[in-house]
């Protein structure tokens, strides 16, 4: 039997989560076991990272769009040193799965958030990555995480449609948060 491409695995994986998060309601962690799964799949794939259109990333040295649906991204990003986002969402579900390289994960659930700019959230997940693994978070207000690398990495993410041009970042300790907008590649900030 024929190995499939890059491509083909892609768009395998894709089809098949698209069909996991349609059981789960559009929660995948509803049917977290089968979804890790198809991207553990998807992860054992050479070359994974040269596939794809690229894309502006704002966290990555590069970055690849490799699948699009109006429910359903995957995406590619890599970057050769360290590097550290803090607490944020994506306004959407998300799921973090390492290619290459080390990354810390930490996941969160929101707990209470105003219009003033506080916010508690807990730590529900501080996970050491290894390629291989996979970190979801559900959906929205609960798609918080934080992320951080020593050294290089090369990951997928993949999420419940296209990201918010508007997310919050989360300052933990100080129980606050401000927002940024994204669109257009330009990043501004309002901090309460």
């Amino acid at each position: 039997m024929t190995r499939p491409t890059p491509a083909q695995s892609v768009r395998l994986c894709g089809q098949t989560l698209r069909e996991l998060v349609d059981r789960g309601d559009g929660d995948p962690t509803r049917v977290l076991p089968r979804f890790v799964s198809a991207i553990q799949r998807l992860l054992e794939q050479e070359e994974l990272l040269d596939v794809g259109i690229s894309r502006s990333g704002n966290h990555a040295d590069t970055s690849r769009l490799l699948y699009y649906e109006p429910e359903l991204m995957i995406v590619s990003g890599s970057a050769g040193g360290p590097w550290a986002q803090s607490a944020h969402n994506h306004g959407v579900w998300v799921a973090t799965a390492l290619y290459a390289g080390s990354m810390k994960q930490q996941t969160f659930r929101m707990l209470e958030q105003d219009a003033e700019g506080r916010a508690r959230v807990e730590l529900v997940e501080d996970v050491d990555m290894q390629p291989g693994d996979v970190c979801v978070c559900p959906p929205p207000p609960h798609d918080i995480h934080a992320l951080e690398s020593s050294g290089g990495y090369g990951m997928l993410v993949v999420a419940g449609g296209g990201f918010s041009p508007l997310r919050q970042y989360y300052d933990v300790a100080r129980q606050s948060y401000n927002e940024r907008s994204e669109r257009d590649g330009v990043a501004s900030s309002r901090a309460f």
